[in-house]
């Protein structure tokens, strides 16, 4: 019986121990850009996602959100200095009080902001997947 406490004893101390070096290798390296998903049991509609961005734009480090109203959860995209708990309360002052269920680093061309800037485009001739370069001509040419 006493061996079977030791054994289980062991077992957990292992556990902890990759654990925790899971947790130390999963932090942010500075300037990474980190992703924080959090519940919002409020959310409902597109005002919603103009309000709480409007919030949230004015914090230094915000880089893009993006939310799912059918799981009641916004993803948040941000870098040093704002954190993740600077961004719930934030959320709560503007109303819409929410649990942060994770936080994690995102690669870039994974981010909300690359998304955005990729979908607006780098305008005529430059990277634009809907324009053709050097098809616009001005009116009195054609």
């Amino acid at each position: 019986m006493k061996s079977i406490k030791y054994l289980i004893l062991g077992a957990v101390g292992v556990f902890i121990l990759f654990a925790a070096d899971r947790v130390t290798a999963e932090r942010a390296e500075a300037g990474a850009i980190q992703r924080a998903v959090i519940k919002i049991d409020t959310l409902s509609c597109g005002g919603c996602f103009n309000t709480i961005s409007q919030g949230l734009s004015p914090l230094e480090g915000y880089a893009g959100m993006g939310m799912n109203l059918f799981r009641k959860r916004i993803a948040v995209d941000f870098t040093e200095p704002l954190t993740a708990e600077e961004i719930t309360r934030t959320l709560s002052q503007v109303g819409y009080p929410g649990v942060l269920e994770t936080v994690e680093s995102v690669p870039e061309k994974e981010s909300f902001a690359y998304s955005d800037q990729k979908r607006a485009g780098a305008g005529p001739g430059q990277g634009s997947c809907c324009i053709l370069p050097n098809v616009l001509q001005p009116a009195e040419e054609l």
